[in-house]
């Protein structure tokens, strides 16, 4: 069986986090110049190391969402079968993938561990910019990114599936 995943917003935030900002534009990075310059980088006038702190905060309100996160809920939507059942009933079942989903994703424990290493990562991050450049400084920030990344890496690339009992596998 192929692994496959279906897109959402959620899982295009934390690859975006990951990819182009923790790893390109902090964990590539060499001297601690180089690190502060590619932080206090603007694009579209915001300075880059705040498009990574929103980036961590969609992401964060983003995992619980019905609608754009890992929950399969959104699939009702997006399937032919259900487009048949009225849309009291599809709300209702909905409500209850989704009430599945935050239970058996252990939703509420892997935000709390998300906010907590993305807030020591923060502290590391802000630390560094308010002081002078330092070889010391610039490694703190890499390693709590790279704890981050970790944690990201946890995550689903895409909507969430469950796990069937049999054999472990994603069903499909």
């Amino acid at each position: 069986m192929e692994n496959f995943t279906l897109p959402c917003r959620a899982a295009s935030v934390r690859g975006e986090l990951k990819h182009s900002y923790l790893t390109n534009s902090i964990c590539l990075k060499t001297q601690p110049d180089r690190l502060k310059v590619s932080m206090t980088c603007e694009e579209n006038g915001i300075p880059r190391h705040n498009i990574i702190r929103n980036q961590i905060q969609e992401l964060l309100e983003l995992m619980g969402s019905s609608e754009n996160g890992f929950s399969p809920a959104q699939l009702l939507d997006q399937l032919s079968p259900f487009q048949e059942l009225s849309e009291r009933e599809r709300d209702l079942l909905k409500a209850q993938i989704h009430r599945q989903f935050v239970e058996n994703f252990q939703l509420a424990q892997r935000q709390e561990q998300l906010e907590k290493t993305s807030a020591t990562f923060l502290s590391e991050l802000d630390a560094f910019l308010l002081q002078p450049a330092t070889k010391a400084g610039m490694e703190k920030v890499q390693t709590t990114a790279r704890i981050l990344i970790g944690e990201l890496e946890n995550l689903p690339k895409g909507i969430w599936l469950w796990k069937t009992v049999s054999n472990g596998k994603t069903s499909s």
